[in-house]
């Protein structure tokens, strides 16, 4: 039998994911949220250029509604593996 060690890695560090390195459901809807919300408005902006009848004084509701389905989401996201 031999006693030999696995070799150590050298080098830098692998990169961590500064949230703590959790990859759970949860965690990654949460971290979905502030993109998923950004994307929403700029589409929201982006309408009235293709149709005139749609700007956004009507449509910011929208926001809202975007807002709490992550909250849905996230609330209802398994938390199994989390980390942190």
């Amino acid at each position: 039998m031999s006693d030999a060690q696995p070799p150590v890695p050298t080098g830098p560090a692998p990169y961590k994911y500064q949230g703590g390195g959790c990859f759970c459901a949860r965690c990654r809807c949460r971290g979905l949220t502030w993109p998923v919300l950004l994307i929403t408005l700029g589409v929201l902006f982006l309408l009235p250029q293709f149709f005139d009848d749609l700007h956004f004084r009507h449509l910011w509701p929208l926001l809202l509604i975007v807002i709490g389905v992550m909250k849905l989401l996230e609330s209802t996201a398994s938390t199994e593996g989390h980390r942190g």
